[in-house]
């Protein structure tokens, strides 16, 4: 039954070109970060010489990698589940073996497993990261794919279908662009963003680079993330089969 739902998952995935183009997403992201990011420092250094846009791989990592590719996984499942909702999927699977705890379970494991498989595959290929930090990046990823599940609960929890799932995607910016906003203030408002998980994950992320307590920041992550993906699941359940 999870090898049925897996490449049902993937022939939705090729007949829908939006789906198809996020799944594309991280490998051009990658040729991105390896090829346009060292001819734009050097470009920058010959006519700013002082600058040097190297000191941000962490914050440009985190904001292209660490936190878009999971969060993409996370959207590209919320979609799928719309779909299998709209075309009656879900109501099949009722009288099937697979349970509704089997389904989201599938769904979850499948979210997290794909998000580190990209996050561990292409933030070292970037050329960006430290070589010798693989063990901390392995929790770091582990806690950036927490967010799929997250975003994978939260579609099929507000949205009916793909459109209000797609007009929902536009708030999620603030995810992103948080962390961002924290990395550039350097006194203690920044800590005002820390009621965003994904504040928690860069801090962790930035904490490789510069040998600070990824561990507490990573865990922390981890349990906001789980906070997070409870509540919403409940929703989740509560909307799924309306």
């Amino acid at each position: 039954m999870i090898a049925t739902l897996a490449k049902n998952d993937f022939q939705n995935i090729r007949r829908d070109s939006f789906m198809l183009f996020m799944f594309l997403v991280p490998w051009a992201i990658l040729a991105f970060l390896r090829l346009g990011v060292p001819a734009l420092d050097t470009a920058l250094v010959a006519r700013f010489p002082t600058f040097k846009l190297r000191d941000y791989d962490a914050l440009i990592l985190s904001f292209y990698v660490l936190l878009q590719l999971a969060l993409l996984v996370g959207v590209l499942g919320g979609f799928l589940i719309l779909d299998e909702r709209d075309d009656g999927t879900l109501t099949a699977l009722k009288v099937t073996p697979l349970s509704h705890t089997g389904y989201v379970t599938y769904r979850v494991l499948f979210s997290v497993i794909v998000s580190m498989v990209f996050l561990m595959i292409i933030i070292p290929l970037t050329g960006m990261f430290i070589p010798n930090k693989l063990p901390q990046l392995l929790l770091v990823a582990f806690a950036a794919s927490l967010l799929a599940p997250t975003m994978l609960f939260f579609l099929p929890a507000f949205a009916r279908n793909k459109v209000e799932g797609l007009a929902l995607m536009k708030g999620f910016g603030i995810l992103l662009v948080g962390p961002i906003a924290a990395w550039f203030i350097t006194s203690n408002w920044h800590w005002a963003f820390a009621i965003l998980p994904t504040f928690w994950t860069s801090k962790a992320f930035w904490a490789i680079y510069e040998n600070g307590n990824v561990g507490l920041y990573a865990l922390v992550s981890i349990a906001y993330h789980l906070v997070w993906i409870g509540l919403l699941y409940k929703r989740f359940q509560r909307k799924i089969y309306e």
